[in-house]
């Protein structure tokens, strides 16, 4: 394996070269995950407005957890990429376990605080009488299952520190197959399995995820054998759970900032009714196509950084920014680009009208609201 490790080393070799093997999969994997929104969007509206609308008001609370599991993946990448960078197997092991060990405690932490404080929390957003209990019947499910959403992402990110794109690829594009799979069977039921409506979704979700982050956590144990199950002591593991916190605590409250202001939009647009905060749901999980390529560029580019240094790879790490805004500009969502401008007529717009195709008039113009709008103004994103 050490072998294997040795021939996806990004110190070596064209930067460009390591740059497009990296992105690529990755976009894919991206891709796929993204689809499994508007897939969600789609079977939901089925159910009603009221029931797309509580589904879709929990947006903003996935994205403050997912912020937390950025934030942490980013201090996986870190501390795990300077290691590799030295060469030292042994710390390289330490650093991706703790990394792991970190999330799972972090996660556990935010799953028990997150059911507690449901009520509270989306009646303070504005959620209606009419949404609260499909709000409660998806969340408690989705917080129990966040362990197993935030694991393989760390898993994700440490592999791609290490060099390999291909496999963090596969683990997302499974667990978004599985995901659509499961989504009609549990929502509307099939067979012996009853229509669990809300709730299915939920638990289509937290099954692909948990399938997926066995998967993952067996190819970190067997096949790249990375983690270190050995006891090394509390003070060790704060050190490194320090040193992860250092990078990933910024990260993560910069991160935070879309998810305050997309409570504030929910939460104005709940005044509305259950249409409107439904429409606007839908329209942002049919938006986040244009953003790939510069997601994909953002994560790949946060990976060489630190082993590149470490390698004193100076000249290298400061070619690659030279490079980047013409392929950013092909990727970007505000219609600067042509790829932008395309992706976004293409795949996000029909996605909405698609997703909201099975709800009432008022939903469908909503969401067609919502996602012109969108599109017409974008969002630029920074590397």
């Amino acid at each position: 394996m050490a072998q294997k490790r040795n021939a996806r080393d990004l110190t070596q070799g064209p930067v460009f070269g390591h740059l497009m093997r990296m992105v690529i999969p990755m976009s894919f994997g991206i891709v796929a995950m993204m689809m499994v929104g508007i897939v969600d969007a789609y079977w939901v509206g089925r159910l009603g407005t009221v029931q797309q609308a509580a589904v879709q008001f929990v947006f903003p609370v996935s994205m403050a957890v997912m912020s937390i599991a950025i934030g942490l993946g980013a201090g996986a990448v870190s501390v795990v990429a300077r290691a590799a960078g030295r060469g030292d197997g042994e710390r390289t092991k330490r650093v991706a376990t703790d990394a792991v060990l970190l999330a799972l405690v972090i996660t556990a932490i935010t799953s028990a605080i997150g059911i507690a404080l449901i009520d509270p929390l989306f009646r303070l957003m504005g959620a209606s009488e009419a949404m609260m209990p499909f709000v409660r019947e998806y969340m408690v499910i989705w917080f129990a299952g966040i362990i197993f959403m935030v694991g393989p992402m760390i898993a994700s990110n440490i592999l791609r520190a290490l060099g390999d794109a291909i496999l963090p690829s596969i683990i997302m594009i499974i667990a978004a197959a599985l995901n659509m799979i499961l989504d009609p069977i549990l929502i509307f039921g099939l067979g012996p399995i009853p229509a669990m409506e809300v709730q299915g979704a939920a638990l289509a979700t937290l099954i692909s995820n948990l399938v997926v982050f066995v998967v993952a956590m067996g190819i970190m144990i067997f096949r790249e054998k990375i983690m270190d199950l050995s006891w090394p002591g509390f003070s060790e593991i704060a050190w490194n759970w320090g040193e992860i916190a250092r990078i990933g605590a910024p990260a993560a409250g910069s991160n935070m900032i879309n998810p305050m202001a997309m409570t504030m939009v929910f939460a104005a647009a709940a005044q509305f009714g259950e249409p409107v905060v439904a429409g606007f749901g839908v329209a942002a999980a049919g938006s986040a196509g244009p953003d790939t390529a510069i997601r994909a560029f953002r994560f790949d580019w946060s990976h060489y950084r630190p082993e590149w240094r470490r390698r004193s790879c100076g000249p290298r790490a400061r070619s690659l920014p030279l490079r980047l805004p013409v392929l950013c500009r092909l990727g970007r969502g505000d219609g600067s680009g042509a790829g932008g401008a395309g992706l976004s007529a293409i795949l996000a717009v029909p996605s909405v009208r698609g997703s909201a195709g099975h709800g009432p008039p008022d939903l469908v113009d909503r969401a067609g609201d919502h996602g012109r709008l969108w599109h017409r103004h974008g969002r630029c994103r920074r590397i």
